[in-house]
């Protein structure tokens, strides 16, 4: 729904299927760019509540396959919504008498031959009582694959701007062997940045030559898995007055990766660490910062690629119900009152992250027995001159998997 709704001019896209970072797994739709969560969106009518922390809908939860039409009202929208219809409202409106049985199945695939797509759908419904009520259930299920930005020569490497209509490969300053960005160090030639070899030695920092790329680990399409189910049901109680109900849940696992995480810190290392070259031990000598007897401190980034990528996963449960009258008072007049209720949970998980604090103890090595000074808590030694840290060190180093649980519910 939301790429379809992205070759209109009023619409900018949003997160979507490509949005890796940034992205959270939902699809969103965003009114004249002024945000997703100022764009009211609407089932039938009736507000749906947003998804995670935010304000934006997680447009995965509506029942797509019984969309009939969709209404958009462009332009602030507020005096009559409220203040989350700043940028307008999209109002979603599903076939309300539907009779049989409908099956659908697609299959999307590029002519790469990748980021496949399954999409399943069906949808029964039947009349009763002569017509004068309906009840209509549905059942999708739709599996996304991913691909990755390397599969694509445009996508494989960020691309920079020289500010003249040029284009040159980027990439980041944290970088695997470990980039000294204060101070500037002096190889000879004066002040300049400065990187660590395979040998732990400092030589020049050049650009672009010398940044990482991070491109190729992340995804260019991201996976979706996506199971939804749910009942609309009306009943004509007289020729005036129509009960109606809709109850659907819809289950998202979503996932994202990203290149491993980069370190950007200001680190404190001892002058006699045995990982320090005699030529980087030199120059940290005359040229760090000084922070106490022996120790040195200098900026480092570096890019903790032992850790191995950094990965996201989500999985959102959405529930719905709606119950509520409707009909005729006058032949001027209608009214239209219902109750609903949303309960949203969504837990996330974080992996390959890394500890700030263990870091920096892991930098401080006694040159005695090449064990950390400070051993409490099963310190290992951290080797950050070069691309040179150990598996135990990165073991030492990763966090533990981050769990977030968010769970809303509204009426």
């Amino acid at each position: 729904l939301e790429e379809a709704l992205n070759q209109m001019p009023q619409v900018q896209p949003d997160f979507g299927r490509t949005a890796n970072s940034p992205g959270d797994g939902t699809s969103r739709i965003n009114l004249r760019g002024l945000g997703a969560d100022r764009t009211l969106v609407l089932l039938n009518g009736r507000r749906l509540a947003p998804s995670g922390a935010g304000g934006a809908v997680d447009v995965n939860n509506l029942p797509q396959s019984l969309v009939k039409r969709v209404e958009i009202i462009t332009g602030g929208a507020t005096t009559v919504y409220g203040s989350d219809a700043i940028a307008g409202v999209v109002n979603f409106v599903t076939v309300q008498d539907f009779e049989g049985l409908g099956l659908e199945s697609s299959y999307y695939l590029t002519e790469q031959g990748d980021s496949q797509i399954w999409d399943i759908n069906a949808i029964w419904g039947r009349n009763f009582g002569d017509g004068r009520g309906n009840v209509t259930a549905f059942l999708t299920y739709l599996d996304r694959e991913p691909s990755f930005a390397s599969d694509r020569a445009i996508s494989s490497v960020p691309f920079l701007t020289d500010f003249e209509g040029g284009l040159f490969p980027g990439g980041s300053s944290a970088i695997p062997e470990g980039n000294v960005v204060f101070p500037r160090v002096d190889l000879g030639n004066g002040p300049q940045p400065a990187r660590f070899d395979a040998d732990g030695n400092l030589v020049p920092f050049t650009r672009p030559d010398d940044l990482y790329n991070f491109q190729p680990l992340n995804y260019l399409q991201t996976p979706l898995e996506r199971t939804a189910a749910g009942v609309f049901a009306t009943w004509e109680l007289n020729e005036n007055i129509e009960t109606y109900g809709e109850l659907t849940f819809t289950r998202n696992t979503a996932s994202q990766t990203l290149a491993p995480v980069p370190a950007f810190n200001f680190v404190v290392t001892n002058l006699d660490n045995p990982f320090l070259s005699e030529q980087a031990r030199g120059i940290a000598a005359s040229q760090f910062e000084p922070v106490g007897p022996g120790l040195v401190g200098f900026g480092l980034a570096r890019r903790l690629l032992e850790l191995g990528p950094r990965v996201i996963e989500r999985e959102r449960d959405y529930l719905r119900a709606v119950a509520g009258l409707r009909g005729a008072l006058s032949d001027n007049w209608d009214f239209d009152a219902w109750v609903s209720y949303t309960d949203g949970d969504e837990t996330e998980m974080q992996r390959n992250g890394a500890s700030s604090s263990r870091l920096a103890q892991g930098l401080l090595v006694d040159p005695t027995n090449g064990q950390c000074l400070d051993p409490s808590g099963g310190c290992v030694p951290v080797n950050v001159f070069g691309p040179n840290i150990s598996p135990d060190a990165a073991d030492y180093i990763r966090a533990a998997p981050f769990n977030n649980t968010t769970q809303r519910e509204q009426m």
